[in-house]
């Protein structure tokens, strides 16, 4: 009994550090890596208002919410287009097959310059960007709509129609110029949802959590850096295996 006892003892003391090990881990450097098949557009505003400097502040906010994605060719793919005046395809929906190439396309985006043709972009996105996609395992079709003004066409048709072909369309409205009724016209219901506000671009950082979080949906893998170089623990429910700087959660 005394055997069994110190066993007892000595198995608890290991679970015990593993889940302070796990817990100071997870509490500070979890990242949500959504691996359903998605088919994702980014419909982004550059139009003069926007102005050059923030634009690249609103490429790097695209870049941070991207970098949560898996990236391939059998989980998520990705397309930019920029509009103005009229849209413009930057990248083409699964032209990148990882997410550092997707990365280094949008860091290479140009800003555009024009008027604000929101409508037309959403048509272009919904005609030619989605309709492009020659998977039909697509799980989820997103469009997320980022602008910072009223647009100069009408948003309506472009928005139903996106609707009615099973696109979930996200308004980021950015600044003191946009109009609350336009986003909510843009987007899916409920507006609580699918419709976010920042003040300023300066200020587009403090909604990527929310975002990150709307749009990881689907199949959800776990990933999380360690301060050690090789940690494996295999249970009946759960499989936990790091190489150095990563680990995965997932269930087997």
């Amino acid at each position: 009994n005394i055997q069994y006892m110190a066993i007892l003892l000595l198995i608890l003391h290991s679970c015990m550090g593993l889940y302070k090990v796990l817990a100071g881990i997870l509490s500070v450097s979890v990242t949500c890596f959504p691996t359903a098949v998605n088919d994702l557009v980014y419909i982004m505003d550059g139009s003069w208002s926007v102005g050059s400097d923030d634009f690249e502040t609103a490429k790097r906010w695209l870049i941070s919410v991207t970098s949560g994605f898996d990236v391939s060719a059998h989980y998520s793919q990705v397309g930019v287009v920029q509009y103005s005046d009229i849209p413009r395809l930057e990248i083409p929906l699964g032209l990148h097959k990882t997410t550092q190439d997707l990365i280094k396309a949008i860091e290479d985006i140009s800003y555009l310059g024009g008027n604000t043709q929101t409508g037309r972009a959403i048509k272009f996105a919904v005609d030619h960007v989605f309709a492009s996609s020659q998977r039909s395992e697509v799980k989820n079709r997103i469009a997320v709509v980022v602008t910072d003004g009223k647009s100069q066409d009408d948003v309506m048709d472009a928005s139903v129609e996106a609707r009615a072909q099973g696109i979930k369309v996200f308004a980021v409205g950015v600044g003191t110029e946009i109009t609350t009724s336009e986003l909510v016209t843009i987007a899916n219901k409920p507006q609580g949802e699918y419709v976010l506000y920042a003040e300023d671009y300066t200020n587009i950082d403090r909604i990527r959590d929310a975002m990150e979080q709307k749009l990881c949906e689907g199949e959800i893998r776990m990933r999380v850096r360690l301060p050690i170089n090789l940690y494996h623990i295999k249970t009946r429910f759960w499989h936990y295996q790091s190489t150095p700087g990563r680990a995965v959660l997932s269930a087997s």
